[in-house]
């Protein structure tokens, strides 16, 4: 049974077909007191938050370059539009969240941007880069909230994304972890790529 569903066909189209593949600051110190008191406390996602956070402030330099009417035309190499590519992180961060049990914000973007999507997005209104820029750092600012006051049940139930049966990646807890990092650093990748062929600088 998969987190939070009573069957594997109870899950949604977005944990069923997703493809791939802390808060700053935080410390030890800050929760000494709990532990000298002995009651443990988990210090749940604190690398992965901090990793997401590096990359969400990367994501915002490398795309407030990219030109608007550079939002439509596929990268070289990758294949993907800037546009599909932020979509997809959007929605995918947005799916993460409904892992711990929330929603998902934009549903009508499943076909579009979603696992299994062709990557083929023509302009239409609510997808203007202001937009999806805002929904990308809306849903990971959430998500990154949602994991610091996650049920530990549900993050070590199965995660029921058939794509990764018999993979180590198992849990609830597996699967966020990758959309806060190895995911989203994967697509930041592309979005480098697509800014650099619009003629700017490496970054570093």
């Amino acid at each position: 049974m998969t987190a939070g569903f009573e069957s594997e066909h109870d899950v949604p189209w977005s944990m069923s077909r997703w493809p791939f593949v802390g808060r700053i600051g935080l410390r030890v110190a800050d929760f000494q007191g709990s532990f000298l008191s002995g009651q443990k406390v988990e210090l749940m996602f604190e690398n992965e938050i901090v990793l997401n956070e590096l990359q969400s402030g990367m994501f915002s330099r490398i795309y407030d370059d990219l030109p608007e009417d550079q939002m439509f035309r596929p990268g070289s190499g990758h294949g993907h539009t800037p546009t599909w590519i932020v979509g997809h992180l959007a929605i995918v961060g947005e799916i993460g969240q409904q892992l711990l049990g929330g929603s998902v914000t934009h549903p009508e973007w499943g076909a579009l941007f979603g696992p299994g999507s062709s990557g083929e997005v023509d302009p239409a209104p609510g997808l203007s880069k202001v937009e999806l820029g805002d929904a990308v750092q809306a849903a990971y600012a959430g998500l990154r909230s949602m994991c610091q006051t996650a049920d530990p049940a549900r993050l070590n139930a199965p995660h029921g994304i058939g794509l990764f049966a018999g993979t180590p990646l198992v849990t609830v807890r597996h699967a966020v972890a990758l959309i806060l990092t190895n995911h989203f650093g994967f697509h930041l990748a592309q979005l480098s790529s697509c800014r650099r062929e619009s003629g700017h600088p490496p970054l570093f």
